[in-house]
């Protein structure tokens, strides 16, 4: 991941360190749009090849781990979806069957 930090100053002359995120991202079109989805999704980073796959539309699977230490594949592609009451792009796993 990609972090820096910058000095914020407050008030009497304080001074707090405030980190904020490099998102990588990558463009593609999805339903004639331009969109620039995140090129991480959890501790996964989309190798070139995957996102290829994904800017074509295309559904792509990777090795993971749950939370609870179980290994799964992960399928999925980008899509529009809300999340938290806020209507984003980015890749999204299939639905369970």
């Amino acid at each position: 991941m990609y972090w820096f930090s910058i000095f914020e100053e407050i008030r009497k002359g304080e001074s707090i360190m405030v980190d904020f995120k490099d998102v990588e991202r990558f463009t593609m079109m999805l339903d004639g749009e331009e969109v620039k989805p995140k090129r991480m999704w959890s501790d996964h980073r989309f190798t070139d090849e995957e996102v290829e796959k994904l800017s074509r539309g295309e559904e792509i699977s990777f090795d993971m781990m749950s939370k609870a230490g179980k290994p799964y594949v992960a399928t999925g592609k980008v899509r529009k979806y809300e999340y938290n009451g806020r209507d984003v792009v980015g890749f999204k796993l299939n639905e369970r069957e």
